[in-house]
């Protein structure tokens, strides 16, 4: 079987503008002192249906965060266009308990493969912490002709309209899409990109 193996990061952002807390930190001293927050139960969006990694990640710190901050903690999930529309919700929120665990590949080319994406990554979000990591893998059928990286590439040419890569759904934007852009735009049409069955749910 092939496997190269690469890596995503999961990135819990808030929109800074939208967070008392962080507004608490820069109020001038003489400024009366805020209620502490939080003051309601805080939602988590995620942009990927139940069972993916990053809603299993969500729920996992979801539990503690509670306990930490005194409030419940609701884990929401907002799926499809890889993880924009949650990336939307988060932008756009106002009511200060609103933050969201993205891929931070996916956010990083949002804007530039897609100008319509309708916030700036780069402007809508603060980060505030990497919460995890998870491995990418390269693979293929245990009866393939190669069993690794070396044996598949270079005789790549020769069958490049044979190759589709399989993907996680439509609109999925995550760096092994990009990876297949550049690779086309480097040596011609190769791979066929083909959207599979939402994240976490490959048996359907």
């Amino acid at each position: 079987m092939l496997k190269t193996t690469a890596r995503r990061a999961f990135v819990l952002l808030a929109v800074a503008a939208a967070t008392s807390a962080f507004a608490q930190k820069s109020a001038p001293a003489a400024a009366a002192p805020a209620a502490a927050w939080p003051t309601k139960p805080v939602r988590i969006i995620v942009g990927f249906p139940g069972g993916s990694t990053p809603d299993l990640v969500a729920r996992t710190i979801a539990e503690p965060l509670s306990k930490a901050l005194g409030q419940p903690v609701i884990v929401e999930n907002r799926v499809g266009a890889g993880g924009n529309i949650a990336g939307d919700v988060v932008a756009k929120a106002t009511d200060d308990h609103t933050i969201g665990v993205m891929i931070n590949g996916n956010m990083t080319i949002a804007k530039l493969l897609n100008p319509a994406v309708p916030f700036d990554p780069l402007k809508a979000f603060q980060p505030l912490s990497l919460i995890g990591t998870a491995p990418l893998l390269l693979t293929a059928p245990a009866n393939a002709p190669f069993n690794n990286a070396q044996e598949f590439f270079p005789g790549r040419p020769q069958r490049r309209h044979q190759v589709e890569l399989r993907l996680a759904g439509r609109g999925h934007r995550g760096p092994h899409r990009h990876g297949t852009a550049q690779d086309q735009d480097q040596h011609g049409p190769g791979a066929r990109a083909v959207p599979g069955q939402p994240a976490g749910h490959p048996w359907r």
